[in-house]
């Protein structure tokens, strides 16, 4: 997910990968950086960070292979395929989405990316300060949003209805 106020400047490669999609789905991270746990020394502890890319493109892939399973079952109703050929189809396919789901589980199970992993991710070399100031307007415009919906939902009626205050 790009920040609403990300700028993409000359900083922004046209080329960006995203985390996740090609390289493996996992970050380096040097020994001692808030890992918490004692490690041996020399060695960098990878860390699985979540792509949104992926789990939308994913979750793409799984749509397509329900399309092709509903494709298979109309194929042997239409008695196009006999019952062998069916069940040895819609048992691959089943395999296939089997597979699918639990990719798109192991990716939700991987770690939130930080606003620099996600300005990195999406190709934008930002200092710290920039990194900051970007999760600094985030949370700012997080907050009026919170503040302008308890607003609205305390003085419109219909809405004020609608969340069950009468």
């Amino acid at each position: 997910m790009l920040p609403f106020n990300a700028q993409a400047g000359s900083s922004a490669p046209q080329n960006a990968q995203h985390v996740g999609s090609a390289n493996g789905s996992t970050l380096q991270q040097p020994e001692g950086a808030s890992s918490g746990a004692g490690g041996s020394s020399g060695q960098t502890r990878h860390r699985r960070v979540r792509s949104d890319y992926r789990c939308h493109s994913l979750s793409l892939e799984r749509e397509a292979l329900l399309v092709e399973s509903k494709e298979i079952t109309q194929q042997y109703i239409d008695g196009v395929i006999n019952i062998s050929e069916f069940r040895e189809l819609f048992a691959r396919c089943k395999a296939k989405r089997h597979a699918v789901l639990q990719a798109i589980e192991e990716e939700w199970d991987a770690e939130e990316p930080t606003t620099a992993e996600v300005l990195q991710d999406w190709g934008y070399d930002y200092t710290e300060e920039e990194v900051k100031r970007v999760n600094r307007d985030i949370f700012n415009y997080t907050s009026l949003r919170a503040c302008n919906q308890s607003r609205s939902n305390k003085y419109f009626p219909y809405r004020r209805q609608l969340a069950g205050r009468h």
